[in-house]
């Protein structure tokens, strides 16, 4: 496992342990430290940082780190990634309002 994976996987604790802010931290370093070729894991951590800034409260981190697991998204087919997106999409419908529709 390179530093990009336990990156993630740390985020993934501080995720499950309700500390959001840092999660997302870890998944944005972790997504820092891949090659830009690798669209899938790229895509799954930032996904997962738009969940955990939706979930710390932080809508504008979250709207961003969801515009950039879309685009990578639109190259990428994963069943896995498609979990993560639905389970994004489901933070962002949980967040205040905010004007946005979805």
């Amino acid at each position: 496992m390179n530093s990009g994976g336990i990156l993630g996987q740390t985020g993934s604790c501080h995720l499950e342990l309700g500390e959001h802010r840092t999660a997302a931290e870890h998944f944005e370093q972790a997504a820092s430290t891949l090659n830009p070729a690798d669209l899938r894991t790229r895509a799954l951590f930032a996904s997962r940082a738009a969940s955990a800034h939706f979930l710390a409260g932080d809508q504008d981190g979250g709207l961003a780190a969801a515009d950039s697991a879309l685009d990578l998204a639109a190259h990428v087919q994963s069943a896995r990634l498609n979990e993560h997106l639905e389970q994004t999409m489901d933070h962002l419908r949980a967040a205040p309002a905010t004007g946005l529709t979805t």
